[in-house]
């Protein structure tokens, strides 16, 4: 709804209604702030972001706070109190993995993932639908390798596992 650019800041402040789309990219928010000196993003409010580049993964993040370094490749999202972000994760036609969590820290550079507070992902899996809950859960991509700890559990039809930390590889 509102575009305004201060130059000698090297800013760009977007109010109301905020959306991009290029076919491979999708970013919806109420509030974004592009800190271009700082190589910094910022959104706020029903955060929606979509990464859909052809031959690769599909990522999707929705959430109340989204803060992104374009240089760095890191980024947080954050959920306001009594929500929590959801991540999307689809991989061709396999069906998508969802993770729910009240933060997320990531490293798109490294492939590092640290989700926390009230983390729950379901996974397809040989045994059915996987659910895997803890209050930390941390995925390194490359080497396809998953740490939950803080009351981790990890269930599907056939079995629960309880411990105090689950390494998932």
């Amino acid at each position: 709804d509102s575009w305004v650019i201060y130059k000698d800041k090297q800013q760009e402040e977007f109010k109301g209604n905020v959306s991009y789309d290029n076919g491979v990219y999708t970013f919806r928010a109420d509030y974004a702030l592009s800190e271009r000196a700082q190589n910094r993003f910022t959104a706020k409010g029903n955060v929606y972001v979509k990464q859909a580049e052809p031959g690769a993964p599909v990522y999707e993040a929705y959430a109340d706070y989204a803060r992104y370094n374009y240089k760095t490749q890191k980024g947080i999202l954050t959920a306001a109190k009594k929500n929590t972000i959801r991540l999307i994760y689809q991989e061709g036609a396999e069906p998508p993995v969802t993770a729910h969590a009240q933060k997320a820290e990531f490293n798109l550079a490294d492939g590092v993932f640290v989700l926390e507070g009230d983390v729950r992902v379901e996974r397809p899996a040989p045994e059915g639908l996987q659910t895997l809950t803890a209050q930390k859960a941390e995925f390194i991509q490359p080497k396809n390798h998953l740490t939950l700890s803080g009351g981790a559990e990890l269930s599907d039809s056939q079995r629960t596992l309880v411990a105090d930390t689950i390494i998932y590889d």
